[in-house]
């Protein structure tokens, strides 16, 4: 991902400390929105990764159960290989891949000293000290908003494909059983 900056040179030497701190509770506020919603979609991959394999286990029973039934076993396999398919996106793409960027640094990723002999060597001391680091934050912050909002859209398209798989699965289902009601109608008419 490119870096930029988003704070120019000339806005931090004129930053006060009271100001970084309102762009600063600004931004985690985003970022933590964000990864609110990223947890949401994991949470309803749960909710629908626990209804397929309820009804993966309906269909086994059915496709058990039913002898001599084309329909029901039709159905079953359709709705079997279409409950996989949501399965395998929903593990796969949905649930494995979420990564949440949060806001903040282990203690070993600050690099403090790094940073402390950089603001040596630049004479940056007091409160131009903290907005420079805030400011930095800050930026870390933007990236970590930008990575953990492609991340939900890729998730969010997963998620989608995987509703749309069930609702034309279900489609084909009830074609199936309407199909199999009216030959039954249609022959007890003309039995």
């Amino acid at each position: 991902m490119e870096q930029k900056c988003i704070i120019s040179e000339q806005s931090r030497n004129e930053l006060d400390k009271n100001t970084v701190d309102f762009y600063l509770n600004e931004a985690e506020k985003q970022l933590e929105g964000i990864v609110d919603v990223s947890n949401r979609i994991t949470d309803r991959s749960y909710i629908l990764l626990t209804g397929i394999i309820t009804v993966l286990t309906g269909f086994g029973w059915i496709l058990n159960m039913q002898e001599g039934n084309i329909s029901l076993v039709l159905i079953s396999i359709i709705g079997i290989l279409a409950s996989v398919v949501v399965l395998g996106i929903l593990i796969l793409k949905i649930i494995c891949i979420h990564t949440i960027w949060l806001s903040g640094k282990k203690p070993s990723e600050l690099d403090i000293d790094i940073f402390m002999n950089y603001y040596r060597s630049c004479k940056i001391k007091g409160n131009k000290r903290y907005v420079n680091i805030v400011a930095d934050h800050l930026e870390a912050i933007e990236n970590k908003i930008a990575l953990n909002l492609e991340d939900i859209r890729i998730r969010t398209i997963w998620y989608g494909r995987c509703l749309k798989i069930c609702f034309f699965t279900i489609c084909i289902i009830v074609c199936i059983l309407i199909a199999e009601h009216s030959t039954s109608v249609w022959a007890l008419a003309h039995h």
